[in-house]
C-alpha cells in the first residue's frame, strides 16, 4: 500500500488516545474511592509524558523527514567513499549522480512522491554483446532467465531483460520512515551495487565483453 505509513500513524494516534481515556477513567475511578495509589500513578503518568516528549523533540530535531532526506543522503554518500555530484531535475527534490566501486548509480527524490527515495542504475548492450551471450551455456535465454530469477531474490526492480538485450534498468526504492537512518540507506545503495555486480557476473563473456553503466538518470 502506497501510503502505508498515513494508515500506521493513524493506528498509533488512535491507540494512544484509547490509552490516554483509559488511563484518566481509572484515575478518576481511584480519586473516587479515595484511593493512595492517585498520587503515585499521576506522578509515572508525568514522567511518561515528559520521555514521550523529549522523544517526539529528538526525532524532530535529529530525524530524517523528506524535507531533509537530501542534505542527509549526501552526507550519508560522502561516509561511504562515494563521489556525488548535484544534477539539475525539475520534478526531483533533489537528483545525485553517484560513483560507487566503479560503478554508476543516481539517487533522487520525486516531488509528487517524496515518501521514498529512489536508487537507478542501467547497462546499454549492442548487437556484439548479444552474440556474444549467445555462445554462453544456455544461450541468451539462458541468461536472461537467470538475470530474471537472481533480480527477484536480491529484489530489486528491473527492466528490459528481454531477448534481444538492449537497455537493462534497475531500480530500487526505499521509504523515507521513522526508522530511516544511514544504515538502511547505505544497505539499500549496496543491494542495488550487488544486483549490478551479478549482472555484469551473469553476462560476461570470457572475453571480458562487458557493457558500460549508463551516465544518464
Amino acid at each position: 500500500m502506497r501510503h502505508h505509513w498515513l494508515v500506521q500513524g493513524l493506528i498509533a494516534n488512535w491507540i494512544a488516545s484509547l490509552a490516554v481515556v483509559s488511563g484518566a477513567a481509572a484515575i478518576a475511578y481511584l480519586s473516587g474511592e479515595g484511593s493512595p495509589l492517585v498520587t503515585p500513578i499521576l506522578r509515572g503518568l508525568s514522567v511518561m509524558a515528559l520521555s514521550l516528549l523529549c522523544i517526539v523533540l529528538a526525532r524532530s530535531l535529529f530525524g530524517v523527514r523528506p524535507t531533509t532526506a537530501g542534505e542527509r543522503v549526501r552526507i550519508w554518500l560522502d561516509h561511504a567513499g562515494a563521489a556525488t555530484k548535484a544534477l539539475d531535475a525539475p520534478e526531483l527534490m533533489f537528483h545525485y549522480h553517484v560513483t560507487l566501486n566503479g560503478k554508476i548509480f543516481t539517487i533522487g527524490q520525486f516531488k509528487k512522491n517524496p515518501e521514498f527515495i529512489h536508487f537507478h542504475t542501467d547497462l546499454s548492450f549492442t548487437e556484439a554483446d548479444n552474440n556474444a551471450l549467445m555462445k554462453l551455456p544456455g544461450g541468451l535465454p539462458g541468461v536472461i532467465r537467470s538475470l530474471r530469477i537472481y533480480l527477484a531474490l536480491k529484489e530489486v526492480g528491473h527492466s528490459g531483460v528481454v531477448p534481444p538485450l538492449s537497455k537493462i534498468v534497475l531500480t530500487k526504492r526505499i521509504l523515507i520512515g521513522r526508522d530511516f537512518n544511514a544504515d538502511k540507506f547505505i544497505d539499500a545503495l549496496f543491494q542495488i551495487e550487488s544486483a549490478l555486480n551479478l549482472v555484469w557476473a551473469l553476462i560476461t563473456p570470457e572475453k571480458d565483453l562487458v557493457p558500460k553503466a549508463s551516465t544518464k538518470g
